[in-house]
């Protein structure tokens, strides 16, 4: 069926619109959406724009270097404001560095032909000579030739002498603690105490201070006439105690002989000659299990010489009738014995005695004789 439209009617026409004009370049920006109509969904992929990103990453790069130069505390390099010339960097490369305090964990190369020696002491920052000549403060690594070096640590308490061997390229450490020790000295008289030639005190001191190590200590008495010496070795923050007993010499004897014995103890019999014995209050005590009879006689020449007789013991004496009463001085008596082989020695090992005056007797008889 056909239908008309009505007589008189005409339909509106809609307005011609021109399609946008299409960019030269839409092929190129068509990715950014620039010039050219979005493409359907179910249109294909574009691939990346690799050369835009490039030079994206180019341009941010020169951008932080740029910034880089105006950063706050960085030093200029060469070709920027401020940069420091040639010159100045090289008189700026030949000042010395400090070196690092010592290590004993520095596993730096030790020099050929040397040894290395690490000190450490407690506490720290003290002095140190090598062979005497000035090697730093504490704690040090030193690179020393090889052989035997004397180390010697200045302390406010004195001197501290330690011996190390220095081997080719090994490493010897020292962990030394070089504060005070002291020592107390025991003496029975009061002594002068002097360490290592220098006077420390006296004996009258509960305890005297040394630095650790070994020290020769030298006592003296002048009155006494005493002088000795003692070696110690003192270990930090700890006593020693140092026992003295200064001795003197004695010259001892008895006619006709004796047993001698000092405070208890028996020393021998006389005559004793230079014996050592401790300075000090003493007792001496002569003993002689024998008695002996003194009496005025001529020796061969006729000249009178005082005689010493020794007789029996006094136990024997007693019991063979002859007690301390019965002979008195002054009395004549008529004497034999064996006389004393030495010349000069007037002694004689009796044989007999009797009393003219009253018949007073002894020897002949069963037991009457000296054993």
């Amino acid at each position: 069926m056909k239908v008309e439209p009505p007589s008189g009617f005409t339909p509106k026409r809609s307005p011609h619109v021109e399609p946008p004009p299409v960019h030269p370049n839409a092929e190129r920006f068509g990715t950014l959406g620039l010039g050219r109509p979005e493409l359907p969904e179910d249109s294909e992929p574009r691939s990346f724009p690799w050369k835009l990103a490039a030079v994206a990453v180019v341009v941010a790069i020169a951008a932080i270097l740029i910034g880089r130069s105006y950063l706050p505390g960085r030093p200029a390099v060469s070709g920027e404001p401020g940069a420091q010339t040639d010159s100045a960097a090289g008189a700026s490369a030949a000042t010395p560095t400090p070196q690092p305090a010592a290590n004993p964990d520095n596993d730096s190369l030790i020099p050929a032909g040397k040894g290395r020696v690490v000190i450490i002491t407690q506490p720290a920052g003290v002095k140190v000579l090598v062979d005497r000549k000035a090697a730093g403060e504490t704690p040090l690594q030193l690179d020393l030739p090889p052989g035997r070096r004397v180390l010697t640590f200045q302390t406010s308490g004195g001197d501290v002498i330690q011996s190390v061997r220095v081997v080719a390229g090994k490493t010897e450490t020292l962990d030394l603690p070089v504060f005070s020790g002291w020592i107390a000295v025991l003496a029975p008289v009061i002594l002068d105490v002097a360490s290592d030639g220098k006077s420390i005190g006296n004996t009258d001191q509960s305890r005297m201070m040394l630095p650790p190590g070994k020290h020769v200590l030298t006592f003296t008495n002048k009155e006494l006439g005493y002088t000795g010496t003692q070696e110690v070795q003192v270990e930090p923050g700890e006593v020693k105690s140092v026992s003295v007993g200064p001795k003197g010499a004695v010259n001892l004897n008895a006619l006709p002989w004796a047993e001698v014995w000092l405070d208890g103890t028996k020393l021998g019999d006389t005559p004793l000659a230079a014996t050592a014995v401790p300075i000090g209050l003493h007792e001496f005590v002569f003993k002689n299990p024998h008695s002996f009879v003194t009496i005025q006689a001529p020796d061969t020449t006729g000249v009178m010489r005082r005689w010493s007789l020794e007789w029996s013991g006094t136990a024997q004496l007693n019991n063979q009738g002859v007690t301390r009463e019965s002979l008195k001085p002054g009395d004549e008596v008529i004497a034999v014995g064996n006389p004393s082989r030495v010349t000069g020695e007037f002694k004689a090992l009796m044989i007999s005695l009797k009393r003219p005056s009253d018949g007073f007797s002894w020897g002949g008889r069963t037991g009457e004789a000296v054993d």
